[in-house]
């Protein structure tokens, strides 16, 4: 199952965790996807930056920072032939599985009306994308990311990637890093969320 996580905001500026994300290097060349919604993907620190600085929201927050981690065994060989086999013997247009991570930013980028950077990493042992939201939505206003909101994202994610058959959410196992404090999902109840925001 795949696990989706909320990093904590505290180890870089929005400039450095975009830098982060986006870098081949860091990444031993393995960034597979890069793009954005609402900006220019190759501007996005400064899109986000400019757009806080035309609402007056500039002195807040900069950013929220998720990861969405696939299982061990759904690997990019796999998910290579999981395309192959959709085109080949499929008689529907099956979508491919590597389209799953735009798809779920694209969710991402409905459910909190905020611009957004993601980018996808198979550098490691498992593939992972890392989702940068602007801290206030395009209206202008503060992004409240409440427990409602969290839960509507984590099922997003979790339909749309059984959607593309691979394996769904598990958030009774996943991690959440919540301002510095590591919780096993089993352990969050909305009130404990709202104590934390």
């Amino acid at each position: 199952m795949a696990i989706f996580h909320r990093v904590s905001e505290k180890r870089y500026t929005l400039d450095g965790v975009i830098k982060y994300v986006a870098s081949g290097s860091k990444h031993a060349g393995k960034v597979t996807e890069y793009d954005g919604f609402d900006l220019d993907p190759y501007h996005a620190a400064r899109d986000m930056l400019l757009f806080k600085k035309i609402c007056s929201k500039d002195d807040m927050s900069q950013y929220k920072h998720f990861t969405v981690s696939l299982e061990d065994y759904e690997t990019p060989a796999v998910l290579n032939r999981m395309r192959t086999d959709n085109l080949k013997y499929s008689k529907y247009n099956k979508p491919s599985p590597w389209e799953v991570f735009g798809k779920i930013a694209s969710a991402m980028r409905q459910l909190t009306g905020c611009q957004l950077v993601y980018a996808v990493h198979a550098n490691t042992q498992h593939i992972h994308m890392h989702m940068v939201i602007n801290s206030i939505d395009l209206t202008g206003n503060r992004l409240n990311l409440d427990y409602p909101l969290f839960v509507q994202m984590i099922n997003a994610c979790d339909r749309i990637l059984k959607e593309h058959s691979l394996h769904g959410v598990r958030t009774y196992k996943g991690f959440l890093f919540r301002n510095d404090e590591m919780m096993d999902t089993d352990d969050i109840t909305k009130e404990w969320w709202e104590q934390t925001s």
